[in-house]
C-alpha cells in the first residue's frame, strides 16, 4: 500500500506506470524523473503521509534514490515505529 502513494507521485509527474516499474531499481534523479526540488517534495510527502522522519544517514544511502529503495526505507521506518 505504501508503494502506491510513491508510484502515484511519479505518475502525476507524467511518468507511465510501466516505465516506473521497469526502472524502480534505477536512480530516479539520474533518469530525470525528478530534479532536486522534486526530490525534496517527495521526501516531505513521505514524511507527512507516513509519519516518519528521514535521518542524515538515510541520505547517504544510495537506496533512497531509487523507487524500490525508497519504498524499502519507508516500510522499514514504519515497521520500526510500530
Amino acid at each position: 500500500m505504501n508503494e502506491n502513494l510513491i508510484y502515484e507521485w511519479f505518475k502525476k509527474r507524467g511518468i507511465e506506470m510501466e516505465v516506473i516499474v521497469e526502472n524502480k531499481d534505477a536512480n530516479y534523479l539520474e533518469l530525470g524523473f525528478v530534479d532536486s526540488l522534486g526530490f525534496l517534495e517527495l521526501i516531505t510527502l513521505c514524511e507527512e503521509k507516513f509519519g516518519i522522519s528521514f535521518t542524515d544517514d538515510d541520505f547517504t544511502d544510495d537506496a533512497i534514490f531509487s523507487i524500490a529503495g525508497l519504498i524499502n526505507i519507508v516500510n522499514r521506518k514504519i515497521d520500526d515505529d510500530q
